[in-house]
């Protein structure tokens, strides 16, 4: 019962700080050793921050004694067509395809175009912005096996940022070039806190 009790604290605080903490996309990163760029910062309004204060300030005594057993960062795997929830938004990403041509994109010899299907659903009560390199793309442990999806250049593409209003939900195609003998593509999403540490992150494997 105690330890019910403590896991679903946990779980409480985490929510919250999570989202008062000052949010900051990471466009790229997910292993020790690999440069990464942050994306832009959006904060919790006055008035919101405000009305958790009072309550932040009565549950710092537990964060405290709690976070410890939280067991800090966490990494989550799933596959094509699964949801995974992080923080503010669910993702999904559809099934895989390996496809012979896209417009004008020049395919460089010896890899091919992959192109999935992704969506994201705004699951917080604030507006922020979401980007497309939010989304790392990886396909082998090599210092340069990584990636983002090409820049979009048709409406059915996954659009380079969105503003993204509560309950709302953007989506698109992503497409990526990779080695042809690639056999699993990881799209990886890493979140930041505003103290500078990680928080959870996510891994994708589709299957090509």
């Amino acid at each position: 019962m105690c330890i019910f009790t403590a896991n679903k604290m946990c779980a409480t605080l985490e929510k919250i700080f999570n989202l008062v903490y000052y949010y900051r996309n990471y466009r790229s990163k997910m292993f020790a050793g690999i440069d990464f760029t942050s994306g832009d910062t959006e904060v919790l309004s006055k008035k919101a921050f405000k009305s958790n204060k009072t309550l932040l300030c009565v549950l710092i005594l537990a964060a405290a004694l709690l976070l410890a057993g939280c067991g800090g960062a966490k990494s989550t795997r799933a596959k094509a067509d699964e949801t995974v929830h992080t923080a503010l938004f669910d993702f999904t990403c559809g099934q895989p395809e390996t496809i012979e041509k896209f417009g004008n994109i020049a395919i460089p010899e010896g890899d091919k175009l992959v192109q999935f299907h992704i969506s994201v659903t705004n699951t917080s009560d604030e507006t922020y912005d979401i980007f497309k390199d939010d989304f790392q793309l990886q396909w082998g442990d090599g210092d340069n096996d990584f990636g983002v999806a090409i820049y979009p250049v048709t409406p059915e593409m996954f659009p380079n940022d969105t503003k993204l209003e509560p309950g709302a939900t953007v989506e698109g195609n992503m497409l990526v070039a990779v080695p042809s003998d690639t056999a699993t593509l990881t799209v990886a999403y890493q979140e930041v806190l505003g103290n500078g540490n990680d928080g959870n992150n996510f891994f994708v494997d589709l299957s090509l």
